[in-house]
Formats: C-alpha cells, sequence, structure tokens
C-alpha cells in the first residue's frame, strides 16, 4: 500500500524531486531497502471498476501536476464525505506518488458490487467537475529528467519490472495525461504489512490516517511549510508514543528511522544539530505536554485533533498486538514459508510504515521526514 521512495535521490542526483507539483511542493515516501524494492506491486495497470470482486478496493488514480493540496480539501475530501453519506462506499484513503507523472491514489472499499456504478458515477462527476474548474497548467520547470525519473524507479522497484513494463530498450518512463483519471489494480502489499491480516488493519488505518490529514490540510494551519513540518512534528510522536508506550521505544523508534534513510542523508546530519540548538526549548516542551497527554493520563494538555489521533493510536496498538498473539501477522522466512511475528515486533514494522504514510499524506518530504526523526529523537531522549 505505500508504494513509495525517497524525493531525493542518493549523492549525484540532487535536483529537488518532490511530487506536488507545484515549485518546491513536497510529498514523503517510504526508504527503500534491498528487500523490498524487488517485490513492491507497480499498481500501475489500467483495469475496469466492471472486473472488480466481492471484498476488493477500487483503485483511481487523479494524474495532477499542480498543487495537489487544494485537489485533497476541495475535492477529495467532500468526495470521500459523499460516497459514506450516500452508503456507495465502506472506506476511503489516499495518497501521494509519481509513478507515470504525479498523481493523488484514492483507495474506495465499495458498500457492494451492486453500487460500483453508481459509486464511478460520483466519482466521474465529482474530479471531472474539479479538473475543469481547476486544470494543472504542465511547468517544465518542475518535471524530471528522464534519468531521475529512471534512478527513482529503480529505488522501489526491478529492472524485471520496468523491462516488462516499458522494454528493456526503453530510455523513458511515459507520462500520463495531465487532468485525467484512470481505474487501476490494486495488489496489497502482503509482504511488507506482514500478511492478509496486516493489509486489513493497515486499510484501516489508512481511512483514519486520510480523514485527519484532509481535515488538517482545509484548514489554514497546514499552509505555511513551517507550521506543515511542526504539525507532521507532533503527529509522528503522538503516534509513536500511543502505540509504544513508553519514552525510550520511542527515542529507539525514531533512530531506527533515521537509519533506514541514513544512506540517502547522512551528509544533512551537521546541519540537523545546529537545527536542534535553535529549537530545543520549545520542541522539549511540546514532547513534554506529549508525554502527559499521553503516557501521564493528560489527556487535556493535547489539542483536539491530537488527542483523537492519539487515542487511534492506542485502539492502533490493541489491534496490531491481538493480531501478532493470535499468529496473524507472519514475515517470509525466504524459504517458501512464514514464521509469527511477535506484538513487539509487529508494533515496531507497523508503525514505521504508518508514520511515513502519514508523512506522505501530509506532503513531507522523505529528507524532511529524516530531519524530524532526528529533532523527535534527542527531543525524547533529552526529557527521558
Amino acid at each position: 500500500m505505500t508504494e513509495s521512495v525517497p524525493e531525493r535521490l542518493p549523492q549525484r542526483a540532487t535536483a529537488h524531486t518532490g511530487e506536488s507539483g507545484g515549485r518546491g511542493g513536497p510529498t514523503g515516501h517510504e526508504a527503500p531497502t534491498r528487500q523490498n524494492r524487488r517485490v513492491t506491486p507497480l499498481n500501475i495497470d489500467d483495469r475496469s471498476p466492471t472486473e472488480l470482486r466481492p471484498g476488493q478496493w477500487l483503485s483511481v488514480h487523479v494524474y495532477y501536476s499542480a498543487d495537489r493540496d487544494p485537489l485533497l480539501s476541495d475535492c477529495v475530501r467532500p468526495l470521500f464525505a459523499r460516497l459514506r453519506r450516500e452508503r456507495l462506499a465502506r472506506s476511503c484513503y489516499f495518497l501521494r506518488h509519481w509513478l507515470e507523472g504525479a498523481h493523488l491514489r484514492l483507495r474506495i472499499q465499495p458498500a457492494g458490487l451492486a453500487t460500483v456504478p453508481d459509486l464511478t458515477r460520483v466519482i466521474e462527476e465529482d474530479v471531472g467537475a474539479y479538473l475543469h474548474r481547476h486544470p494543472a497548467v504542465h511547468d517544465p520547470r518542475t518535471e524530471l529528467s528522464d534519468t531521475l525519473y529512471r534512478e527513482r524507479f529503480h529505488l522501489e522497484f526491478s529492472e524485471d519490472q520496468w523491462n516488462a513494463r516499458y522494454g528493456p530498450d526503453a530510455t523513458r518512463m511515459p507520462r500520463r495525461p495531465d487532468n485525467t483519471l484512470a481505474y487501476v489494480d490494486y495488489e496489497p502489499e502482503l509482504a511488507r504489512y506482514r500478511g492478509p491480516e496486516g493489509v486489513a488493519l493497515a486499510e484501516w488505518h489508512a481511512q483514519h490516517s486520510s480523514d485527519l490529514v484532509l481535515g488538517l490540510l482545509a484548514s489554514a494551519g497546514t499552509r505555511s511549510g513551517s507550521a506543515r513540518l511542526g504539525t507532521a512534528a507532533q503527529l509522528m510522536a503522538a503516534l509513536a508514543l500511543s502505540v509504544l508506550r513508553d519514552t525510550d521505544r520511542a527515542v529507539t523508534f525514531f533512530d531506527d528511522r533515521m537509519a533506514a534513510w541514513r544512506t540517502l542523508f547522512h551528509e544533512r546530519y551537521s546541519s540537523y544539530d545546529a537545527a536542534y540548538q535553535r529549537m530545543a526549548g520549545p520542541l522539549g516542551d511540546k514532547m513534554t505536554a506529549l508525554c502527559a497527554g499521553i503516557l501521564d493520563g493528560q489527556p487535556e494538555r493535547l489539542p483536539g485533533h491530537v488527542r483523537r489521533w492519539a487515542a487511534h493510536g492506542d485502539a492502533l496498538r490493541t489491534r496490531i498486538d491481538g493480531a501478532a498473539r493470535r499468529g496473524e501477522l507472519v514475515s517470509d522466512t525466504g524459504c517458501g514459508t512464514t514464521r509469527p511475528v511477535g506484538p513487539d515486533a509487529a508494533r515496531n514494522v507497523l508503525l514505521a510504515l504508518f508514520t511515513h504514510m502519514l508523512c506522505n499524506r501530509l506532503g513531507v518530504t522523505a529528507s524532511s521526514e529524516d530531519y524530524l526523526a532526528s529533532m523527535l529523537r534527542r527531543a525524547l531522549a533529552e526529557r527521558g
């Protein structure tokens, strides 16, 4: 479900490659590893909604190279509300992506197969009306070079996948037309999310994460870059503390998140140190309030949206632990078999994915996510 890759490529590829489409606009993605980048499905093949089977999700890609924040707040948010209100969908979530052009991926669980025709009609009406009123105008200054697109592809996917889709002699990834909507295949990432139960848990969480972010994007409080980073830091810390229930474990978690990105961003660490010295006091106060509200039973110290997010984190921990204890979360041994994942390991694996996708939805770059992990690790360690 993550389908993601950093917005900045290693060392020699230094051009900004953020996804939001506006100049300097951000997005965030999961750090690729040698394990996950070879098994991640492209989820880019066209698939008619009439081919859906019971229980499957409808996947809609909206290709839009301009700033996607207004598309989310002014179109996707009311669309999701309408689909639920008219009982056409059980669940909805979104993520940002770059493959074959900047786009949003809307995942919608139909209320039933009989509702699919009305579901697609409403989607096409609402999205089509927005694209007609606010068409993206391509700006070549924000376009990645063909070389960077290919390097970015290979951070997340395999050479075999490139050859199968584009051909072994292809040097350019084709781009989908701007201001278009496509119905595509959705293959859940079973290995990454530790089996079918982990995918179901991730999809449940994704709706809560999407609803939270859509509400925040509709407010004025996240429009500036610094405000959005502050919001992301607060929500990242709140989720880690509510799922892990321990400050020291949260420190270790954020240290591990930095380790996942180290090969890409280690040259920036000296600037992280200088930045932390400037903000240590205010950030420490924020962490003290978060720890008091989440760990010490003082929820009144938390802003309303953070309090609700922490409550969701508590419910998330309960569901992760229950699934792990029932043996429903598994990892691939590499020998054609699986082994159960215990609660502690499951919390850390899934929390890393969920924290990353929170940043993706907020439009926070991978480099900024790494930076925030550094700030939070130090602030929580000093509090402890």
